[in-house]
């Protein structure tokens, strides 16, 4: 009996024992489920909701930099425009100057420049004057001899009769010549077109506006003989008249005290005297060369130079002419200029 009752009581400790331990079991299995729970729940939780790491702050010696270099930034970006911008204001100027060049170019082509050096039809037809004396000093209107070609470009000018020692700016302008025409006495280029003021005085056109022939300004005036029927331009303030009111010589004075003066004398032609020859009986032994008088009329001439003269012979109508211009001063020209413009500009009167 006692070893029944013990074997009894030890079953009843080894179940005790039993359930303590699944107890105890259990309750460990449980704490690991509910770490498992919580961890996952956390992982799977929202990043929205869980909590964010505190942002780093700048010093005030970081803000001061950052914004020095922003600033820096912005002013190379404003120079760097500023540059392009006059870099694209200077090309298209540029190419606006060479368009202009090719235009007048194109315009100061061959055919123009025929028309201006032949055109003793319109002359003919713009020239019939209504002056009665040979003292007339107001400009013809010559509106209808017009080029219509655009502009034209001037020639070459033949070359003055002495050299000029008074030229300051080197533009075949003396400075006499430089008043009577108002251009600049220190610009070779007055109205800036490209043309000397000198060429363009002796090759008929206004030396302070750019295309405009020299009939048409008001630094000329035209001059008329009705006797010998020929007319030419002479600076709007020189005097023009006839000597001992005999149109057969006239004498044309400066309105200054160089002492240069110009003359042209007429005498009849023979019916058996050339050209050649009478111009030999008045040229006292001074070799002649060939000349062509007036841009338009185009007449045969012949002349001579001399340390004091340069004179011009041609047969006008039917009158052997001597246009002569007189230097005063040691061989200085003050008006050389100015005598090749009145020699171009001579024409005939129909």
């Amino acid at each position: 009996m006692p070893n029944e009752q013990e074997n009894v009581q030890d079953q009843i400790d080894n179940q005790k024992m039993s359930n303590e331990i699944n107890t105890i079991v259990n309750q460990e299995i449980g704490k690991e489920k509910e770490t498992v729970i919580n961890q996952d729940a956390i992982h799977v939780m929202p990043q929205k909701f869980l909590p964010s790491s505190p942002k780093k702050q700048l010093s005030n010696k970081q803000k001061i930099i950052l914004g020095s270099i922003a600033f820096v930034v912005f002013l190379l970006i404003v120079v760097g425009s500023m540059l392009l911008f006059a870099n694209l204001s200077v090309s298209n100027n540029q190419a606006k100057t060479d368009q202009n060049n090719v235009n007048n170019q194109v315009n100061n082509q061959a055919p123009g420049e025929q028309q201006l050096i032949d055109n003793s039809q319109n002359n003919s037809d713009s020239n019939q004057l209504a002056t009665s004396t040979a003292t007339s000093t107001e400009p013809i209107d010559n509106t209808n001899n017009q080029n219509n070609n655009g502009p034209i470009t001037p020639p070459p000018p033949p070359p003055p009769p002495t050299s000029n020692n008074f030229d300051q700016d080197r533009d075949d302008l003396s400075i006499e010549e430089e008043l009577i025409f108002g251009t600049n006495n220190n610009d070779e280029d007055t109205d800036n077109d490209g043309y000397k003021d000198g060429v363009e005085v002796v090759n008929l056109y206004n030396p302070l506006l750019s295309n405009q022939a020299l009939i048409h300004s008001s630094l000329i005036s035209q001059f008329s003989n009705q006797t010998v029927k020929y007319v030419l331009l002479k600076p709007k303030n020189w005097l023009g008249q006839a000597i001992e009111g005999n149109d057969l010589e006239i004498m044309f004075t400066p309105d200054s005290g160089t002492g240069d003066f110009m003359s042209i004398s007429a005498e009849q032609a023979t019916a058996n005297q050339t050209l050649q020859a009478w111009a030999q009986s008045k040229a006292s032994g001074a070799s002649l060369s060939a000349l062509t008088l007036g841009k338009e009329a185009k007449i045969t001439a012949l002349q001579s130079k001399t340390a004091d003269t340069h004179t011009v012979f041609a047969k006008v109508n039917n009158y052997f002419i001597k246009f002569t211009y007189y230097i005063e001063t040691d061989g200085n020209a003050y008006f050389a200029s100015t005598y090749l413009m009145m020699l171009n500009s001579f024409s005939l009167l129909k």
